[in-house]
């Protein structure tokens, strides 16, 4: 029986520490302010404005338009997976450098999300509709550059029912996270 209470104790502690920590991490680092802007709206975040100015729904047979004889996903056995199970998103992003510096815009750190599914591009298809060496934009002030975003999705990623509407709904390509979440959001 002691040893039993000795137990409950322990883990009653433990429990404790870790709540403690819960409300001390959550306080020193809130959740973050969200910006969310769609088609056609500016957002600026430090010397840079971004705008979503276009976004096509395709399956993934735009792919070999795009790069023939490229496979985005392959089986074990080096077939590509069916471009039928696969969605592509092309969101063009409009990117203007506000003031004048010598920083770049680094494009790695852009990221998709969709409820709990988070991408990020296929680099070889990024670079095919961008052109090589395009993930780190140094722009004068003033200066504009479109970028086309390749959002690559697969059936398997999403429930059937997920899959059948995917086309009706909202994708946020995530600029900034943290402290404030700056998002444009495409889809519909």
């Amino acid at each position: 029986m002691k040893k039993t209470k000795i137990a409950f104790a322990v883990t009653g502690a433990i429990a404790l520490l870790g709540m403690i920590q819960y409300i001390t991490l959550n306080a020193k680092y809130p959740e973050p302010v969200e910006h969310i802007m769609e088609l056609g709206e500016v957002m600026k975040i430090d010397n840079y404005s971004f705008t979503l100015k276009d976004w096509k729904w395709s399956d993934g047979s735009i792919v070999d338009d795009i790069l023939p004889g490229y496979e985005l996903l392959l089986y074990s056995d080096g077939k590509g997976y069916p471009s039928e199970k696969e969605k592509i998103a092309l969101a063009t992003v409009e990117i203007c450098k506000n003031a004048e510096d010598d920083s770049y815009l680094d494009l790695t750190n852009i990221a998709f999300e969709m409820g709990a599914w988070h991408n990020q591009w296929d680099n070889e298809l990024f670079e095919a509709l961008n052109g090589k060496n395009s993930l780190f934009l140094s722009l004068s002030e003033g200066e504009k550059k479109e970028i086309i975003f390749p959002i690559a999705m697969f059936d398997f990623q999403f429930t059937r029912k997920e899959w059948k509407n995917i086309e009706g709904r909202k994708v946020n390509i995530v600029v900034a996270c943290y402290p404030e979440k700056y998002v444009l959001q495409g889809g519909i």
